[in-house]
Order: C-alpha cells, then structure tokens, then sequence
C-alpha cells in the first residue's frame, strides 16, 4: 500500500484459481467497508501468467475495486459474476476469456481488452463512460447491453469480431469500429450525439438493425467496405448514412424515417 486510498491492496495470482459459489450463495470480493459504495478501495482480481489451467469464477460478486478483474497472460472462464462500484469493470490483455452472465453496475468502464481471444455472452453493463473497448482482439459478443455510456457503447479497433443481439445507448457513438472486420446483426441502438454507429476503414457485415433518435447521423462511413441489409434509421439529425473517404456500401432493403 502506498497509503493513497486508490488501489490499496488486492490478490495477485500465478497459479491457478477456482471460485464457484452458488447463485444462492456468491462468493464475495470486496473491502473491508463493504457498504461504503466508494469505488477503488482496493485492486482487483489479478491474473499474471496464470494459463496452464483455466481459471475459474462462477457466482461471484466483486465490489469497490480499481479493476474489478485483470487478466494478463492468463486464461479465464467468466460466469454469474457480477462487478459494482469499481472504476474498471473488467480489463485482461493476452488472454483467453469466455464470459458469461456478467453484470457491470456503477463503473466507469465497463471492458477493456486486447491482443486476446475473447467470448461474451448475456453480459450487460450500467451507466458508464464507456462499456465494451477491443483492440486487436478476435471476439465473439451475444445479447451484450450497454448503457447509457457517455463516450461509446462499443468500440472495436483492429479486430475480428462477430455480434449478434448487441444494444447501445447514449454515448458520441453507439458503436465505432476503426480498421475492424466482421458479422454484426440484430444490433438495438439510440440516442447517440454524432451517430448510431462509425465506421472507419472497416470490412463490415451489418444486418437486421435498428439504429434511432441519433444526433447527426444514423450511421455514418470513413473508406471501407460496408454490406448492409434489413437496416432501419429513424429519428437523426442531418443524413441518414454520412460517407466520408468514399466507402464502398452495398445496401439492401433499408429502411429511413426521418
């Protein structure tokens, strides 16, 4: 401890850890002042070169962290695990994670990650600044909730992602996906200063979405290759799809109410 009140203390692992409550009975990680509700009283969950066996969380609560859970070089299996009060939700780079059933409540970010393989299913985080960040990452999210986030719900840098059932609110985007490729459908989006999504010289799929009540755009393109199908943009400021750089689109069976 430095004695700062930021970050004091935490568990640091090279081994292997197994946590598995009950959903009746949750194991519980927090301070010793677990009902102060204050964020960063301690560090986190940390994992350090910990991939000779999976580690394990189910139904878990972490509470009052600077990140709730870290994972660097490690693997990790994720589920019924639930982080509140923590500036970081959950952060791991170099790592193989698979996360389900995961609830985020009173952090600042949500997930952070990169240079990892990543799998996300039923996972859904609160009021936040930002929510899901990939960078360089090959992913695969289901039925994944943000908001309302005040930068972005999603964003995807120099990754492989596939989505489905993804919902974002508020934010200056949506999503934003920067040199990313990949499958995005049954995507829900509203509220976005700018627009309900960004793309920037990506390869993307995007189908059976619904994108509405954006500031500017409904969605808005910078160089690229873009396949849209199913679409509807309701409710946006200026232009339904802004394009910027010429971005090659292919559009089917899109539907706009201003």
């Amino acid at each position: 401890t430095n004695g700062d009140g930021i970050g004091e203390n935490g568990l640091f692992l090279q081994g292997t850890l197994l946590a598995a409550g009950t959903e009746r009975e949750p194991i519980f990680f927090g301070p010793a002042d677990a009902s102060s509700g204050k964020r960063g009283l301690w560090d986190s969950i940390n994992f350090t070169a910990s991939d000779a066996e999976t580690n394990v969380l189910s139904h878990v609560v972490v509470s009052g962290a600077y990140r709730g859970i870290h994972s660097h070089f490690s693997d990790l299996s994720l589920e019924d695990v639930t982080v509140t009060d923590s500036l970081r939700g959950i952060q791991f780079q170099e790592s193989t994670v698979a996360g389900k059933g995961i609830r985020l409540a009173r952090v600042v970010t949500g997930i952070r990650c990169r240079d990892s393989d990543v799998t996300l299913r039923d996972v859904e985080v609160g009021d936040c600044v930002s929510g899901v960040h990939m960078l360089r990452v090959k992913g695969l999210m289901e039925d994944v909730r943000v908001g309302p986030a005040l930068l972005y719900g999603f964003r995807v840098r120099e990754s492989v992602v596939e989505g489905r059932r993804l919902f974002a609110a508020g934010g200056v985007y949506g999503f934003s996906l920067q040199e990313a490729e990949g499958s995005l459908e049954f995507l829900k989006q509203r509220g976005a200063a700018l627009a309900g999504l960004m793309g920037q010289r990506s390869t993307l799929s995007i189908s059976r979405s619904l994108f509405e009540d954006n500031g500017l755009y409904g969605l808005s393109f910078r160089g690229g290759k873009y396949v849209l199908a199913g679409l509807k943009i309701r409710r946006y400021g200026d232009v339904p799809i802004n394009r910027e750089e010429d971005p090659e689109i292919e559009e089917f069976s899109l539907t706009v109410e201003k």
